[in-house]
């Protein structure tokens, strides 16, 4: 398309000084956004309970308001002539500075009419819709005005993207090493509001600029009458190639911290990597940086799906392999977006459809996949149809043969992973070992990738392999059952003489398939473990009546419960309950307490509800996977387990976990609440104990009085606190992930 050079006015100081203005009020809008968006879903953890779904609502609420920014600027460039529409931008600017310090407003959210899902946003609506909504207007409307200027660079100003993409890409980054650990939330609010005021200034001197320098009687930006029309075919290409990546990344990001390696903060590597494909895309020097993802991105593809259809155990190591296809993948379809990138008259157009695509690919993966897909489909198919969208190598032969080729292809490829499965299991090779899925994906990836040079083609095998690699059988284990929700998916297995319970690679329960063990608690609970000393020291006479357990699981611990006392889960996915009581999948709670109630919602919600002193023992078994939920390790957590527990009660903290050390958090937590805390790390497990489902555990006990434990304060397994630790408590407005990190994979 061959560009018609706009008629531009002269803007003060060009070319010297309007360049680095507009740079840098791009960089800081962009910083500003990625401060808000983690510290105000700290700020509403309190009040909503760590449920994924507080997250998962909070996403999508900042990609549609991202959406709406954009439509305003691209409306009010094409309605109002320049000068009126920099007028209404500067008054729009000043509004949210009467809203600042953002804080949480619950007066209109927070009504039994409502939904949780519903008070959530509206709730972030009240409390941080204007000010996110008018700060995400700042980079496509500063772009646009730049392009009216007389720079040298106005013609194509699509690099300043990669302006708003590295403020992004600071604030991520800067977020949980400086500002998290350092600053409590309302004075993160109050340098925030600093911050946004200086945006203010920045974006009204650029306002200013654009006042002076343009005649009275200018015309809209927008409405260019020699700017030719953009095709609609054009427009859903550009949707598709944002919404491909926005959700790739969220797919890569679940099964990274769900498959692989559940750490707190390591959904920051793959969003750096996403705004980081951005930034290359839109540089001009990088052209031939897409060329070689787009090369490169079938092989890898092809890699990575093998692993995935396979469910093979995957090494820590093994990540790398799920960050590269996200980078050549989004890299491979911004740069596709950057390639095709209209004149500058269409500038606010084309953002609007990035928009739309970044909300659909969002909303497609936490919105419609729970409801829609019982499994994590939506990765292979994110990364089938990145492959999809790959520029064609060559030219593309003609005739209605091509696509009945294609199908045919595909056919046989997905023919001959099935018979290569068959083979497999005639040889005995190991499910969901490295020789088994080589044998199995080798040849039809081979030929898969000879097929790359047409991308509709290389699809079309990938989706077949995808779909025949549903038959192969699970590794070392047999799937009973699959159930999903906001939640997670939940996995029902059995593997040996045990049936597990699994999110990802983390397992939530266990119960032998031995009818005389049915009741026996396994894995983290098992008898000879720290929790099993517990409930041994507490019989008879010393028992405990009144019994609450934070975390149902599999409804493991209700193996301890004895006759005459009443039990209480609090669990908040409802998935986990209907799993616990279908006696197809466990009996715990069927065979072993049938006298338990089971609380639906967030734990510390549910406790401030129940009277004080109303528990003798409070179990709290919610963190051994990567969603660490912080609002239940705060001071004002603590202060509810206090006033729920009886005089003589004792708390009981599992915390189990590869990444995350929480030992220095509990025992400020301790101190802070006057109580004694212990600590029994139980590493030794013998090969009968493993055999019979013990696993390592690591528990953490604390009362008003050493003598409220009984023996476990004299017992030399379990080690006390000292009186003297140092360091901040957890709050509600303070806390700080990155010290409780083990350094490790």
């Amino acid at each position: 398309m061959q560009l018609k050079e706009p008629q531009r006015a002269e803007l003060p100081g060009a070319p010297r000084l309007i360049l680095p203005l507009l740079a840098f009020s791009v960089f800081w809008s962009a910083a500003l956004l990625f401060l808000m968006q983690p510290m105000f879903g700290k700020m509403i953890l309190p009040v909503f309970g760590g449920a994924p779904a507080v997250w998962i609502t909070s996403l999508v609420f900042f990609q549609l308001m991202l959406l709406a920014g954009y439509l305003y600027v691209h409306a009010s460039l094409m309605w109002l002539a320049p000068r009126k529409q920099a007028v209404l931008h500067a008054a729009l600017m000043l509004v949210p500075l009467a809203l600042l310090p953002v804080q949480v407003l619950t007066g209109w959210g927070l009504t039994s009419a409502f939904h949780p899902i519903s008070s959530v946003f509206l709730v972030l609506l009240s409390s941080v819709g204007l000010p996110f909504f008018v700060v995400s207007t700042t980079a496509p409307l500063l772009q646009r005005w730049f392009g009216s200027s007389s720079h040298r660079l106005a013609r194509d100003p699509f690099f300043l993207y990669a302006a708003s993409n590295l403020g992004s890409i600071g604030a991520l980054l800067l977020y949980p090493i400086v500002v998290e650990p350092r600053l409590h939330l309302d004075t993160q609010a109050r340098v925030w509001s600093i911050a946004y005021g200086l945006l203010v200034v920045l974006t009204l001197s650029c306002a200013l600029a654009i006042w002076k320098s343009l005649p009275a009687n200018a015309k809209p930006a927008e409405s260019a009458e020699d700017a030719p029309p953009i095709p609609w075919r054009t427009r859903l290409r550009w949707v598709a190639l944002a919404a491909v990546p926005s959700s790739l990344l969220l797919s890569v990001t679940s099964h990274i911290t769900a498959d692989i390696a559940p750490i707190p903060l390591l959904w920051v590597i793959p969003l750096t990597i996403y705004l980081t494909t951005f930034v290359l895309a839109f540089s001009p020097q990088t052209v031939s940086l897409r060329r070689v993802a787009s090369l490169g991105l079938p092989f890898v593809a092809v890699i990575v799906l093998a692993i995935v259809v396979s469910r093979m155990q995957e090494p820590p190591g093994f990540m790398l392999f799920h960050l590269a296809v996200l980078f050549l993948a989004a890299m491979t379809c911004h740069g596709e977006l950057a390639a095709s990138r209209p004149e500058i008259h269409r500038l606010t157009e084309f953002y609007v459809w990035l928009a739309v695509g970044g909300a659909v690919g969002g909303l497609f993966n936490v919105i419609i996949a729970p409801f829609v897909f019982r499994t994590e489909i939506e990765y292979p198919i994110c990364i089938i149809l990145a492959c999809a969208l790959r520029p064609m190598l060559g030219q593309q032969p003609s005739g209605s043969r091509v696509p009945i080729t294609s199908v045919a292809l595909a056919l046989g490829l997905g023919v001959l992973v099935l018979a290569a499965e068959f083979v497999t299991e005639i040889f005995g090779v190991p499910h969901g070992s490295v020789a088994s899925v080589v044998y199995v994906f080798a040849l039809p990836a081979a030929i898969a990738l000879i097929l790359s040079r047409r991308p509709v083609t290389l699809a079309l095998g990938l989706a077949a392999i995808s779909f025949a690699a549903t038959f192969y059988p699970e590794p070392n284990q047999s799937l009973v059952a699959t159930e999903r929700s906001f939640y997670g998916v939940h996995r029902i297995v059995n593997r040996g003489s045990y049936r597990i319970l699994q999110n990802g690679n983390t397992h939530h329960g266990s119960q032998s398939l031995r009818p005389p063990r049915r009741c026996v608690p396994l894995s983290y609970y098992y008898p000879t473990g720290p929790l099993g000393e517990l409930f041994a020291t507490f019989t008879g006479g010393r028992a405990r009546s009144n019994v609450g357990i934070i975390g149902l699981g599999t409804g493991s611990t209700g193996g301890y419960a004895q006759p005459g006392q009443r039990w209480t889960f609090y669990e908040i996915d409802p998935a986990i309950e209907r799993i616990a009581r279908n006696p197809r999948y466990f009996t715990f709670l069927r065979d072993c307490v049938p006298q338990a109630k089971v609380v639906i919602g967030d734990a510390r919600l549910s406790l401030t509800k129940q009277p004080d002193r109303v528990h003798d023992l409070i179990v709290i078994d919610a963190f051994s996977s990567d969603a660490i939920p912080i609002h239940l390790l705060t001071h004002e957590a603590m202060d509810i387990y206090v006033h729920k527990l009886a005089e003589h009660g004792v708390l009981a903290f599992h915390i189990s976990n590869r990444y995350v050390n929480l030992r220095r958090v509990l025992g400020r937590l301790a101190r802070d609440a006057n109580l004694v805390a212990f600590v029994r790390e139980d590493q030794s497990v013998t090969p009968l104990e493993a055999y019979d489902g013990k696993v390592p555990s690591v528990w953490v006990m604390m009362a008003r009085l050493d003598a409220d434990l009984g023996p476990l304060s004299v017992n030399p397994g379990w080690l006390k606190f000292p009186a003297d630790v140092t360091g901040l408590s957890w709050t509600d407005n303070y806390s700080n992930v990155l010290e409780t990190l083990k350094l490790h994979l």
